[in-house]
Order: C-alpha cells, then sequence, then structure tokens
C-alpha cells in the first residue's frame, strides 16, 4: 500500500511539472488573489459553456510574476487560435486578452488577429553577495602552538574585496554561499586556465551553498570563481594560496 501511493505521488509529480514545462496560449480573463476566487469564476465560465481554467501566474516564467492566480478562456494550442478567440471574446470581456504561457524568458500578449507583441524579459537580479568559508586547523603538533579547536569561519576579505591569499597549512576550504535573487546564474571555478567545476542555469531566491565536496581548492594553486548571468559577469573572484608557518 505504501508503495502504491508513493508511486502515485511520483506520477503526480511528474504530471504536475510537465504541465508547467509545456507551452499553451490562453484568453486572460480576470487576475484575482486567492484560489478559491479563481476556482469559483472559472466554474462560472464553465458553467456558460466555455472552456475555462486558472494557473498561478509565478509559475511561468512568460507571465508577469504577480502573486496572483489567473482565470483563463482555454487553453489553445497556437498562436493563431488565441488570436481568433482573442477577437471573438473581447468584447464580451472588456480588459482580457492573450497570452503565451511557458517557461521562455519572453513576454507574448495578444491582442486580435494579427495583433501581437513579442518583449523580451531582462532579468535583473538583486545583488549577489558571495561569502567563502575556510575551516581552520589545530594546530598543536606544530612547536610553539597551542592546541586549538578546529572552527569553520567566513573569510570577511572575500566578501568585501573578492580576494583572500589562504595559508594552506592551517586552514582549509570548506565552502562557498551565494545569496540574493537571481535566475538563470552559471557558477564556474577555475584552476588556472582549467574548470574544476561549474554549475549552469540555475536560480536563487535566498542563498544556495557548494563544499568542498562539489570542488576542493588546493595549495600552490590560483583559482579564479565567477557568476555570470545570460553572458554577463556578475561576480569574479580570487583565491591564492601560500604556506604561513
Amino acid at each position: 500500500m505504501k508503495k502504491y501511493i508513493i508511486l502515485l505521488a511520483v506520477i503526480f509529480i511528474s504530471i504536475i511539472t510537465k504541465a508547467q514545462n509545456a507551452k499553451f496560449y490562453i484568453l486572460n480573463v480576470a487576475a484575482v488573489n486567492t484560489n478559491n476566487e479563481a476556482e469559483l469564476k472559472s466554474k462560472e465560465l464553465t458553467r456558460k459553456g466555455y472552456s475555462a481554467g486558472f494557473l498561478w501566474i509565478p509559475d511561468y516564467a512568460s507571465l508577469s510574476g504577480a502573486k496572483l492566480y489567473s482565470v483563463y478562456i482555454g487553453p489553445f494550442a497556437t498562436q493563431y487560435e488565441c488570436e481568433v478567440a482573442t477577437d471573438k471574446y473581447k468584447k464580451l470581456f472588456p480588459g482580457s486578452y492573450g497570452l503565451l504561457v511557458s517557461q521562455d524568458n519572453k513576454r507574448v500578449q495578444i491582442n486580435g488577429i494579427g495583433k501581437v507583441t513579442v518583449t523580451e524579459k531582462e532579468i535583473i537580479p538583486n545583488k549577489v553577495v558571495v561569502k567563502i568559508f575556510f575551516r581552520t586547523r589545530d594546530m598543536s603538533a606544530y612547536e610553539g602552538n597551542k592546541a586549538s579547536k578546529p572552527e569553520i569561519v567566513e573569510i570577511d576579505e572575500f566578501r568585501k574585496n573578492n580576494k583572500y591569499t589562504f595559508c594552506y597549512d592551517s586552514e582549509e576550504y570548506n565552502s562557498l554561499q551565494i545569496s540574493g535573487n537571481g535566475e538563470n546564474l552559471t557558477l564556474k571555478v577555475m584552476d588556472g586556465d582549467k574548470v574544476i567545476f561549474s554549475k549552469s542555469e540555475f536560480d536563487i531566491k535566498d542563498k544556495i551553498r557548494f563544499t568542498n565536496k562539489d570542488f576542493n581548492l588546493e595549495m600552490g594553486s590560483t583559482y579564479t570563481i565567477t557568476i555570470n548571468q545570460n553572458g554577463k559577469n556578475l561576480f569574479r573572484g580570487v583565491i591564492d594560496s601560500q604556506g604561513c608557518m
């Protein structure tokens, strides 16, 4: 029974994911604040004989991002079908207009047959803050040093100046943290001219962390850490190493 429930859950999640990744067109009739309002309005349209539904606007990159529910007539498989429907219904539903619903980074608004506006949406992230953490080592094995408990500390110099030289005999890389709010980011860590780690097209809404299990920083190398968005550089930091004993 338990396995059956888990299987159903996996199938349900798969259906939702496919639906959110699909492309289709709608005639946006109204935007409302709550799920209940959206459900009531879409049922009212259905009772009147329309094919109707509703969706949560932030789920789709092509839409405005407003935290509202769109109540719509549709969906339509092609843009032309949506253009015809918009011409047909816009007098009955003043203020309505057609839209492409997808995960594409562009807005397609339809105001009638042949009346289509396509706007590339510019993704503007908040300031990206990059922090790096190192783990100190117990140096009591070296003459003249007292026993100390290793601890993980943030390196202020890297956050402020985007560079740091660590002492490879007394500390080791622990993790890199990126915070802010951005979409389609690409992280790349290079050892000289060699890429040792990269992650492409990821989003952050709060923060994301990469540990020494993702990549490591060894002694004797100069590392460059960059974050880009659609070809635009958002961050560049340099990590070097030296012996300090």
